[in-house]
């Protein structure tokens, strides 16, 4: 029953508590956001910049693994901090923000944020909303090796 009214309400965009963090001994509740075009865009720009060696990480050798982990953590710890300060709704200033996140949040809570992100954030309705409006045009663009 409470997975359903978490869907439901997920549907309806109102926002559940997704992240608990401490901050001076008192216990802040973060939420998500609503989902705007102008979110989605500033976290498709993150999602761009963030970097993978998935070849690496593959590896069966234990010390390319470890390296490409270490790695990874390097290049992306900055990058999925300001992932949480876009996502969450706060009238804090994205720098407090992201300060306190790289200080307070560990691997596993990131984790479960990324999943609530990604549910929430659907790049696939945006996607299929592109597909609709470039179907409703009444001429189809010419290609540029015929003009």
């Amino acid at each position: 029953m409470n997975k359903e009214i978490k869907e439901a309400d997920l549907l309806l965009g109102i926002p559940h508590v997704i992240l608990e963090t401490r901050f001076m001994g008192f216990v802040i509740e973060w939420k998500m956001a609503k989902m705007t075009l102008m979110r989605m865009l500033q976290l498709s720009r993150v999602y761009a910049q963030i970097v993978v060696d998935e070849e690496a990480m593959e590896s069966k050798e234990l010390k390319v693994q470890l390296t490409a982990q270490y790695g990874s953590v390097i290049d992306n710890a900055k990058l999925a901090v300001r992932v949480l300060a876009i996502s969450v709704e706060s009238k804090w200033p994205k720098w407090i923000l992201r300060r306190h996140f790289m200080r307070s949040i560990d691997s596993i809570e990131l984790q479960k944020f990324t999943y609530k992100v990604l549910q929430t954030s659907n790049f696939a309705n945006f996607t299929m909303s592109i597909f609709l409006m470039n179907g409703s045009r009444i001429t189809k663009p010419k290609k540029v090796e015929q003009k």
